[in-house]
């Protein structure tokens, strides 16, 4: 998994990905519509966060990239990708209950 250079995006199976924790400054795109809700991300090498309809849904520290990212009413999945100085990480499948 690579960082999101357009900062979000609709995948071909229906979920988004979004955040690149490569960025020096921060960078954001508002108003992204996708399945009838507006998500807002911000992200950059110290965060990467998102907020569907003006509600909190996810923040990392450092910043990383989230791929496969798909909301129900009573779950969150995704996979998560980051840099930090001392280790790269990589996360699959995490489910959260909301």
């Amino acid at each position: 998994m690579s960082v999101i250079n357009e900062l979000i995006r609709t995948e071909a199976n229906g979920t988004l990905s979004f955040g690149n924790y490569s960025l020096a400054a921060k960078s954001k795109v508002e108003d992204f519509e996708h399945e009838g809700d507006l998500y807002k991300v911000k992200t950059f090498k110290e965060i990467t966060k998102i907020e569907r309809n003006g509600m909190f849904v996810y923040e990392s520290v450092p910043g990383t990239a989230v791929k496969d990212f798909a909301v129900t009413d009573t779950t969150v999945t995704f996979k998560v990708e980051g840099l930090t100085a001392s280790m790269r990480f990589s996360r699959t499948a995490l489910a959260l209950a909301v």
